[in-house]
């Protein structure tokens, strides 16, 4: 619910909304490439061009915040080891707060409780949307 709600897009005839792992948000524009070459070179341009505060991938982890878990820019963009980036970092949202629906509003603002709260609403709207699909 997390992913879908950082990443998604709808795709297909019938326009279903899933993650998509080739996503950038930069200055809160979002960005869908057709793949992960062409979400990795237009990272490249971002970081050349000395943006910093980027979004990346299906769990839209930020580059300034978290550079350090997230490796290089081609390791940013592997589907599975963004998931994983993401999953640590509401582990430690957890740690703190011992609630995960808490952490998940920590997830996308840890600073700001109003934000937080907004967003988590978001992501409780996916996962019982998820959850009723089965």
């Amino acid at each position: 619910a997390v992913a879908l709600t950082e990443s998604g897009k709808q795709t297909g005839q019938t326009g279903t909304l899933r993650p998509w792992p080739w996503t950038l948000n930069v200055a809160g524009r979002g960005y869908f490439f057709d793949s992960r070459q062409a979400a990795w070179q237009a990272l490249m341009t971002y970081l050349e061009e000395g943006k910093r505060s980027i979004d990346i991938g299906l769990m839209q982890v930020n580059w300034r915040y978290h550079q350090d878990r997230l490796g290089t820019p081609w390791q940013a963009l592997d589907p599975y080891h963004n998931i994983r980036v993401g999953a640590g970092i509401l582990q430690d949202c957890y740690a703190t707060r011992q609630d995960w629906w808490g952490s998940v509003g920590c997830y996308h603002s840890p600073k700001d409780s109003h934000r937080a709260d907004r967003y988590r609403r978001r992501v409780v709207s996916h996962w019982q949307r998820i959850v009723q699909e089965g």
